[in-house]
């Protein structure tokens, strides 16, 4: 139930993963026990052409893209983002879902997908590519280093200048 008093069916789909633990409550004698059921499909989060974004609202364009740049691994820096999501939602491919407590959404395209719009995007001259080769640092900030540091990337994403 919702807070406000809507329902909806909620489903895990035909192979959940379950998660069993116990946390211990300080003051407490007995540790609390818990369990996390997440549905196949959120499991493998980034992968078959679905990325799935917690907090996708005005505020929080540059963790949006930073989640969705660590998820598909992409060669990508923080400037591209505004122009990048602005494609995305024109062509319908990031697609607001139901939560509680969040705004969610789902964005339906593959890494080979984003790789190939970036290509035709900076062939383009919309998207400038950066004058020097080495690390690209993306803003901090808590929220987006533990964002980033749960994706694996470490929150340096390589580019190298092709030689012409």
């Amino acid at each position: 139930m919702y807070p406000d008093g809507t329902t909806q069916r909620i489903g895990f789909g035909s192979d959940p993963a379950c998660y069993k633990g116990t946390l211990g409550v300080p003051g407490e004698e007995r540790s609390l026990r818990h369990v996390i059921a997440v549905s196949s499909v959120l499991h493998a989060n980034g992968s078959a052409g679905r990325s799935f974004i917690l907090k996708d609202e005005p505020h929080t364009q540059t963790v949006v893209w930073a989640t969705l740049a660590a998820l598909l691994g992409l060669p990508v820096v923080p400037e591209w983002g505004t122009h990048m999501l602005g494609a995305l939602r024109r062509e319908k491919k990031i697609i607001q879902i139901s939560g509680i407590a969040c705004a969610p959404a789902v964005v339906h395209i593959t890494r080979t997908e984003m790789l190939e719009w970036i290509g035709r995007e900076c062939a383009a001259g919309h998207l400038p590519f950066p004058d020097a080769n080495g690390p690209i640092s993306w803003p901090s900030g808590q929220p987006l280093r533990l964002w980033i540091a749960g994706s694996g990337s470490g929150g340096v994403i390589g580019f190298r200048r092709r030689e012409r």
